[in-house]
């Protein structure tokens, strides 16, 4: 098959979630299809159009120095990717297209070119907004609602990460169960069966995008004065959180994101991953962590019933107990091979070919 994937941002220039999923599923993909890649053009790449992992990648317009306007996406650059894409995307042939769910807008883009060539159009969503969209973007929240609700009805197939995704999108936007399929993340067993990592003391490891509504600010504030906490990750928050840290007089340490051997050897060596996102879609940290044989500390709200989570209040003092509580403990055991990258591909491939 002849696949066109779109999305604004792609690993490893940028790092996050739905940027890693794209990057480990196509790139096996990419043994057995033509996989071309749609993006926007970051500092680092070798060229505008050039090949990686047997992907070949199109730049279709430059990415901004910064995503991020404080604690929001830019929305300009995701409007000039949506024009530029047009102009791209409709001169090559293809069998499917697969786009990512956000920004929302390059689905309509998508659409138009998958009607055109008569090809089924896939949307990949990661979670659902919702109300989420009033604290977002304040009272223009009712237009990011009306765009989810729309960009949800117009692909042919929607490969949802979790459950509880799956399960908003028909409760919440009316989707039609019978069009949506859970295919969750996943992480890489093998490579992390080989890894090996001593122990540095008591340390808890928070891992992701330095944004508000991962709260790691309330983490820090909840540490107790005897651990260690490392922060892996970059974003917006990060010279507050810094500033934070020191004025507390808290153990943290800040390291930026690492390649991914050393990021496993992280989480192998921590006595605690925690994670306290306002929302989270499905955190592949999180379940590397689990597969690392890490406890997991989360919200009650931050992680989907695929993974069992040791949760925790909302309050600085309860955390700050679960974190004692918690820190050293047996995780649960979980079957980690299904969520293993090879099947996670395995299954993706499935659904493009009952499409065709």
């Amino acid at each position: 098959m002849k696949i066109a994937v779109v999305s604004d941002v792609i690993y490893p220039w940028v790092v996050g979630g739905g940027e890693k999923r794209y990057y480990e599923v196509f790139r096996r993909l990419a043994k057995r299809h033509e996989i071309h890649f749609y993006t926007m053009f970051y500092k680092g790449m070798p060229s505008r159009e050039f090949e990686y992992e047997g992907i070949k990648v199109h730049c279709v317009c430059d990415a901004p120095k910064n995503l991020y306007s404080g604690r929001r996406r830019k929305i300009i650059p995701a409007i000039r990717f949506t024009q530029s894409l047009h102009r791209k995307l409709k001169q090559g042939k293809f069998d499917l297209i697969e786009c990512n769910e956000f920004p929302f807008l390059p689905c309509f883009t998508a659409k138009r070119i998958a009607r055109r060539q008569k090809i089924p159009l896939v949307v990949t969503w990661h979670e659902v907004w919702g109300d989420y969209w009033d604290e977002y973007l304040g009272f223009l929240g009712f237009a990011g609602r009306r765009i989810e609700r729309r960009v949800s009805k117009i692909s042919d197939r929607i490969v949802s990460v979790s459950s509880s995704t799956s399960e908003k999108l028909e409760r919440e936007l009316g989707v039609d169960k019978r069009k949506v399929v859970t295919i969750n993340n996943g992480v890489d067993v093998k490579l992390i069966k080989k890894i090996k990592a001593g122990k540095e003391g008591d340390k808890v490891i928070f891992v992701g995008r330095l944004i508000p509504e991962k709260n790691v600010d309330l983490l820090i504030k909840s540490l107790p004065e005897d651990l260690k906490l490392v922060v892996i990750g970059e974003g917006p928050e990060k010279d507050g959180l810094d500033k934070l840290a020191r004025e507390s007089g808290k153990k943290v340490e800040f390291k930026p994101f690492l390649n991914y051997e050393s990021l496993l050897k992280e989480l192998k060596s921590a006595s605690l991953f925690a994670i306290l996102s306002e929302r989270e879609g499905f955190s592949i940290t999180a379940l590397e962590a689990v597969a690392c044989g890490t406890p997991v500390l989360a919200l009650s709200n931050s992680l989907p019933s695929e993974i069992e989570e040791l949760c925790c209040t909302t309050t600085k003092d309860g955390i700050r107990r679960d974190i004692l509580r918690y820190i050293n403990k047996k995780p649960k055991k979980h079957e980690i091979d299904r969520f293993d990258w090879d099947v996670i591909a395995k299954r993706v491939e499935k659904v493009y070919g009952e499409l065709k």
